[in-house]
């Protein structure tokens, strides 16, 4: 789950960057900024797809029932 969460946070500081030119300003295309968001997205839900399933995993290695 740590390294997950760690792309998460890197996926969060990219898109940061990725949203800014190198001169500090807001980039202002939106067809750059949908692009970029839609990818983000897309990114952050596959992590989190990869947390939910350490937990169940987690939970099947330990005879746990995972709580809805």
């Amino acid at each position: 789950m740590s390294t997950a969460t760690n792309r998460m946070h890197q996926l969060v500081t990219d898109l940061y960057e990725s949203l800014h030119t190198d001169n500090g300003s807001p980039q202002t295309r939106i067809d750059v900024v949908i692009g970029l968001t839609n990818n983000f997205r897309r990114l952050i839900n596959e992590e989190l797809d990869l947390v939910r399933e350490s937990v169940t995993q987690y939970l099947e290695d330990h005879d746990q029932q995972r709580e809805a």
